[in-house]
C-alpha cells in the first residue's frame, strides 16, 4: 500500500476558494478510481489557503494512473495556476 500526503498552498483567499472547488471535484471522482483506498482533503483551521490531501493506494501503479488521470483532465494545470508553492508530495511509511 502507498500512503501519500500532499500539501497545497493557494496564492490568496480568492485562489483558495477556486482550489477548494477543484479539490471537491477530485474528492468525488478519485474514490472510484482503481486501487483507491482512501482519499481525504483537509483545510487548515489556521490558514484558509493551506490544504492537505491524505491518500492511500493499493499499488504504486494505481497512484501513477491517478496522476495521469489528473493530468489528462487538466486538474493539475488548474491547480498550479492557483498555488503559491510547488506541489509537495510526501510518501509516508508506517513505523
Amino acid at each position: 500500500m502507498i500512503t501519500v500526503l500532499t500539501k497545497l498552498k493557494a496564492k490568496n483567499k480568492d485562489s483558495s476558494k477556486k482550489l477548494k472547488q477543484l479539490l471537491e471535484i477530485l474528492q468525488i471522482e478519485t474514490p472510484d478510481e482503481k486501487g483507491s483506498i482512501l482519499y481525504e482533503i483537509y483545510n487548515s483551521d489556521k490558514d484558509v489557503t493551506a490544504f492537505y490531501i491524505f491518500e492511500k493506494w493499493a499499488t504504486q501503479f494505481d497512484l501513477d494512473n491517478h496522476i495521469v488521470l489528473t493530468k489528462n483532465k487538466g486538474y493539475d494545470l488548474q491547480a498550479f495556476e492557483l498555488l503559491d508553492n510547488d506541489l509537495e508530495n510526501i510518501i509516508l511509511s508506517r513505523i
